[in-house]
């Protein structure tokens, strides 16, 4: 049985790790762990955790080579470097078999923000491992709640 949560619970979800983000922020060395592709990441895999969008590399992977790949080619002239940037982290998500569409946002914020600093990709995998972790203990905490409780007369 999946576990779909409601808008509610999900909304919740996101202002936590977005407020998490923002305070993790502060610290220089991941300042750019409040990214806006942060919010739709988590919503997406706090909304339905058991689909592919939910797994490590939906959420974690192709989120981070994104960053890495934005902040590579950063230095390309700009028409080049976006479109080749958008073509290597779809060609990603085809040889993953993983889909992150987040993941073409945070190649082009490279470019919108001009960075180029290796800060950036830490930050996206710090910020996206809060999610995979929470979405982690979700499917974690549901798959306890949907176990069959074990009667006395099982235990015997």
């Amino acid at each position: 049985m999946r576990a779909r949560i409601g808008v509610f619970w999900t909304g919740l979800a996101v202002v936590v790790v977005v407020e998490l983000a923002r305070l993790m922020s502060l610290a220089p060395v991941v300042r750019y762990a409040l990214f806006p592709p942060l919010a739709v990441i988590a919503f997406l895999a706090f909304r339905d955790p058991d689909a592919d969008l939910a797994g490590w590399r939906s959420v974690v992977l192709l989120p981070v080579l994104g960053a890495l790949i934005g902040v590579f080619l950063v230095q390309l002239p700009e028409a080049l470097g976006i479109a080749v940037g958008l073509f290597a982290i779809l060609a990603a998500m085809e040889v993953l078999h993983a889909t992150a569409p987040p993941a073409l946002a945070i190649v082009l914020l490279a470019f919108l923000l001009n960075i180029s600093v290796l800060v950036y990709p830490l930050s996206v995998l710090v910020s996206t491992l809060v999610v995979y972790g929470g979405v982690s203990l979700l499917r974690h905490l549901s798959a306890r709640r949907q176990a069959p409780s074990k009667t006395a007369d099982d235990r015997l």
